[in-house]
């Protein structure tokens, strides 16, 4: 909840760009800063890797965590960032949470005990075509092969959307509002915290290629999977096959 106070004390503040040229503002700082600070205080024994600055400890527990995913649409005063955080043992995500301050949705989930939003339980959807499916299709100068996939699904009847966060799609797949998100990006900040709320709810997670992700517990936060597809699951197959052809 602190973090998110931040994000709406901070939102729409200027942004600076950092060396890979993506923006950054100070509530992405003040957010990784107050995680590392906190984590350190409860539990010195995790290990932090987020995308603004990490903390080592040697530990076989890892909290990867996105400060505000979706710093873009921030900086734009656009109500689509969130706080993604997840804990990761052996390579694969055992609690993960995202927070979006701006609605007041609050996904949880633990491993084998469920996916909930704001306490109640939830899982993906059943639908199991594309025609009036809804998918969240996001691609970015140099990685835009997935324009034309966008194009593919709604020629099949789909609506798609591409602004915003990565994280928050998987919440809205978890949730049963949207049918799936396909992304080319490979950040375990990222993909670990969608990976455990979207499966807890019953959805799949595989990298483009319908291979398993896992998340090495390395400082560069890259993941050893090529982005990711999560899905309501009778849906998962079909993406994967049909977004071959663009990879």
């Amino acid at each position: 909840m602190e973090s998110g106070n931040i994000m709406l004390k901070l939102q729409g503040f200027p942004e600076e760009k950092k060396k890979d040229g993506t923006p950054v503002t100070i509530a992405d700082v003040a957010i990784n800063e107050l995680v590392i600070r906190r984590i350190k205080k409860s539990y010195p024994h995790v290990s932090v890797i987020a995308e603004e600055g990490s903390r080592l400890s040697g530990s076989e527990y890892w909290a990867f965590c996105d400060p505000v995913d979706g710093t873009d649409s921030f900086c734009k005063g656009r109500n689509l960032s969130v706080f993604s955080l997840a804990i990761v043992r052996d390579g694969k995500p055992l609690s993960a949470v995202i927070y979006n301050p701006f609605t007041g949705q609050m996904w949880t989930a633990q491993k084998g005990l469920g996916c909930f939003l704001n306490g109640r339980r939830i899982r993906v959807s059943d639908r199991a075509i594309f025609q009036k499916s809804s998918f969240y299709v996001m691609w970015w100068k140099g990685k835009d092969f997935l324009k034309g996939y966008s194009k593919e699904l709604e020629r099949n009847g789909a609506s798609t959307l591409t602004e915003g966060s990565v994280v928050y799609p998987g919440g809205l797949v978890a949730a049963g509002s949207f049918e799936g998100t396909i992304f080319p990006g490979s950040n375990s900040w990222e993909a670990a915290t969608m990976e455990l709320i979207v499966t807890e709810a019953g959805g799949t997670f595989t990298d483009l290629y319908g291979m398993e992700i896992r998340y090495p517990c390395e400082v560069t936060g890259v993941c050893n999977g090529f982005g990711h597809i999560a899905s309501n699951t009778v849906l998962h197959s079909r993406l994967v096959d049909s977004v071959l052809p663009y990879l």
